[in-house]
């Protein structure tokens, strides 16, 4: 049973390694997802606003943009 499963795991790597060095397709694909993700790079303009102290700790709110339109929240304990 143990042989059989190391065989099936080796076999569906080989399928996943042949898939990734397919002739052309790894060129098209990366193109396709970086044309999906491309945005205008903005400067991040961090804001860090500080919170309550919990349990002895200091509590901040962080804010920061990763393109023009999107901010991404965050907590720095």
């Amino acid at each position: 049973m143990k042989l059989l499963r190391s065989l099936a795991v080796g076999l569906l790597a080989l399928q996943l390694a042949l898939v990734a060095f397919a002739d052309g397709a790894t060129d098209a694909r990366r193109a396709a997802y970086l044309k999906v993700i491309e945005r205008p790079r903005v400067a991040p303009r961090p804001v860090l606003t500080e919170l309550a102290p919990v349990e002895g700790l200091k509590k901040y709110h962080l804010w920061f943009y990763a393109d023009a339109t999107e901010r991404v929240p965050g907590y720095l304990v």
